[in-house]
């Protein structure tokens, strides 16, 4: 009888160890879902902020992209401009050199 009582202490010392044992595991467990739980929050709201970024970006590239494209249009406008006006100024050089020519070769003539 006291061998039984014994071997019954001893099971339920092993299985208190092992309750315990499994009780340690549980905290762990429930340490790791609250962290993975934490950092899953965490990447929520990076993945929010990176959109919003995201959608900042895109605005301000479009921005900048009318910028430029009104910019260069005025470039363009001031370019086309400058040509007409050089034009027009060869046109009246051609026209002076070519009475100048025509003075020279009356000159000759006289």
């Amino acid at each position: 009888m006291e061998q039984e009582l014994r071997k019954i202490k001893s099971d339920l010392e092993r299985m208190e160890g092992k309750y315990i044992e499994l009780l340690e595991k549980q905290k762990g467990t429930e340490s790791l879902t609250l962290e993975l739980a934490d950092t899953k929050e965490k990447l929520e709201q990076s993945q929010a902020l990176n959109i919003i970024l995201q959608r900042k970006l895109d605005e301000s590239t479009e921005q900048a992209n009318a910028f430029n494209f009104v910019r260069q249009s005025s470039h363009n406008e001031e370019i086309s401009k400058f040509r007409k006006e050089k034009e027009k100024w060869q046109e009246i050089e051609m026209k002076t050199l070519g009475e100048i020519e025509g003075l020279r070769l009356s000159l000759i003539h006289i």
